[in-house]
């Protein structure tokens, strides 16, 4: 067992309980219209969102950083003792611990709250394995920069709230990003990460994994399976919005030629 990465958990876990409590709700107050008089459940979406997209920028930085140009991750991605990875992922579990605790307290005024305590059990539960007993430190940075897709998710829920039309440019644009992102990192990248399981499979690394051979798989899947709900999702809103748009488009056409 290794106890170096978990002090990185929990200051991870206490700052973002004060964003939860103190710094989010002003930068809400501050720079979203109507803040005071939005539900509950709006507010707390967005006070989410800040702690949300603030984790993604710096998940997915470090994270790309790591895949590019980590050698101790490349060389063994089964047990490879990456101090940049793991103190990523121990900022990740702290994170989302903090999150689960969050949801629960407010779980009558979260949106779907057993899909995301799902989501955030699954992957707290690889990414202890990781943080400490060193295993599989790859294979969870690779499952990080899925974040890549997170701020625009984070937009299109502050531009709902805030009432923007689903046809507007602005709309169109963030949806774009966000199909294309959502797709990138955590569908499309999916035959190559599979790929690189299949290529440690069976090595002595990975016969040393024991039962945490069950974690990998058993998280995987499950996280694959929610990503792939979400983005059925994701294009059924998209192919709505493009709809609008071209109806409003050909009646504005209609309007001129008359």
């Amino acid at each position: 067992m290794d106890t170096r990465y978990h002090p990185t958990a929990v200051v991870s876990a206490i700052i973002v309980l004060g964003l939860y409590k103190v710094v989010n709700p002003w930068i809400c107050n501050t720079f979203v219209v109507g803040y005071g008089k939005l539900s509950r459940t709006e507010q707390l979406e967005l006070n989410l969102s800040v702690t949300s997209s603030i984790h993604a920028v710096i998940a997915t930085v470090v994270s790309v950083y790591c895949l590019l140009f980590d050698e101790v991750l490349a060389q063994d991605p089964v047990w490879g003792d990456s101090f940049l990875a793991k103190h990523m992922i121990a900022l990740c579990l702290g994170y989302l611990t903090t999150d689960i605790i969050i949801i629960l307290v407010n779980f009558k005024n979260v949106l779907s709250p057993e899909i995301f305590i799902l989501h955030h059990v699954a992957s707290v539960y690889a990414y202890f394995y990781v943080v400490t007993y060193g295993a599989l430190p790859y294979f969870a940075t690779f499952r990080l920069w899925a974040e890549l897709s997170t701020p625009f998710v984070n937009y299109r829920r502050y531009l709902e709230v805030q009432h923007y039309d689903k046809a507007s440019t602005l709309y169109f644009v963030n949806g774009i990003l966000l199909a294309a992102t959502f797709f990138t990192a955590r569908i499309g990248s999916l035959p190559f990460y599979y790929y690189t399981i299949y290529t440690v499979y069976g090595t002595p690394g990975y016969i040393r994994l024991g039962h945490i051979q069950f974690v990998l798989w058993s998280s995987c899947l499950l996280l694959d399976a929610l990503n792939i709900y979400w983005f059925a999702k994701i294009v059924r809103g998209a192919l709505k919005v493009l709809s609008k748009r071209s109806v409003r488009q050909n009646g504005s056409i209609a309007s001129k030629a008359a």
